[in-house]
């Protein structure tokens, strides 16, 4: 695929999929113009853990002004670290980071501060997951998942002039949630839960707005709300 320089400058739009059949809908990380750095923050959530491949489908659409457009895919492996603990730390140590991020409110930050969330939001989801037989959720996982429904509800109430205003952001908002509530969500104490609840109104006036549900919010919310 080709194009000419009339219809510059090119949208280049880099998504990420669990389903590395190509199926559902793709998870936004990053768009941008090639007058953008290539150079990026965003950082991608685990892969598929409930097989133990760890397998994530990432790839970049490419667009011109016409709105004409290609694409590329390919299947890599995002794997949690070693044990539980680390990944529980992991996730923990990066709430310091995205709140920095949130609190300096520009654009890039926030865009940043939210990919982060995605990815510490798997962590934490796969460390729920793998204790479900436990009778117990460990205390460290139980204040993480705590720290980082508090942090979406920062970017809402402070970021939200950006996050209204950008499909991929409430997109990312909406994923981050499901990771955090799919796992066990009968441990999540009421107040957790009622919040859980508002953000999700927040994200659907924001559509509204924004002109529509895309495939992927309706698919997390729906997640969110069934939990």
């Amino acid at each position: 695929w080709t194009d000419d320089a009339s219809s510059w400058p090119l949208t280049y739009t880099f998504v990420h999929n669990s389903r590395t059949d190509g199926s559902g809908a793709a998870t936004a990380v990053r768009t941008g113009t090639m007058r953008r750095s290539n150079i990026t923050t965003s950082a991608l959530p685990l892969g598929k853990a409930s097989d133990g491949s760890f397998a994530l489908n990432v790839g970049v659409v490419v667009s011109d002004v016409w709105g004409l457009e290609n694409s590329r895919q390919q299947v890599i492996t995002v794997a949690a670290p070693a044990s539980l603990e680390a990944a529980t730390v992991l996730a923990s140590n990066l709430t310091g980071s995205i709140e920095r991020m949130l609190d300096l409110a520009d654009d890039e930050s926030v865009n940043a501060a939210l990919s982060f969330m995605q990815s510490g939001a798997s962590m934490i989801g796969y460390v729920l997951n793998s204790t479900a037989k436990d009778a117990q959720v460990p205390s460290e996982a139980s204040a993480a998942r705590s720290s980082y429904l508090a942090l979406l509800e920062k970017a809402l109430t402070e970021a939200d002039e950006y996050v209204d205003a950008n499909a991929e952001a409430v997109e990312a908002v909406a994923l981050t949630l499901s990771l955090l509530t799919a796992p066990r969500p009968e441990t999540m104490t009421r107040a957790e839960r009622h919040g859980v609840v508002l953000n999700v109104g927040r994200l659907v006036n924001a559509t509204e707005v924004l002109g529509g549900t895309s495939e992927t919010m309706a698919g997390h919310t729906v997640d969110t709300l069934s939990s």
